[in-house]
């Protein structure tokens, strides 16, 4: 990675993908309203800004059960993000 961006600044990113249930977790229904999210921060942040709400950004937000082999695949629920991704790899950013 640095003999590819040996005279740029190279701002990492911490990717992450987590489920979130919407509803009554231990209810009948649990599970009905689980979402998905993808969210990152940015990883040259200071330790105490880092966790900070301010500095986490969704990026991805679907219904769980929308993800899968029966219905939408990861391939497809994921590929817009992956753009995004390798869009900022290749043309960064102007500050």
């Amino acid at each position: 990675m640095r003999s590819k961006f040996r005279n740029e600044f190279v701002f990492p990113i911490f990717l992450y993908y987590d489920d979130v249930e919407l509803g009554n977790p231990i209810g009948s229904h649990s599970g009905i309203n689980k979402m998905g999210c993808v969210y990152y921060t940015v990883a040259g942040l200071l330790s105490e800004y880092l966790s900070s709400l301010d500095n986490i950004y969704p990026d991805i937000l679907f219904h769980t059960q929308d993800r899968g082999y029966q219905s939408i695949s990861n391939k497809h629920m994921f590929s817009a993000l992956i753009k995004e991704l390798v869009s900022l790899q290749e043309e960064g950013i102007m500050i």
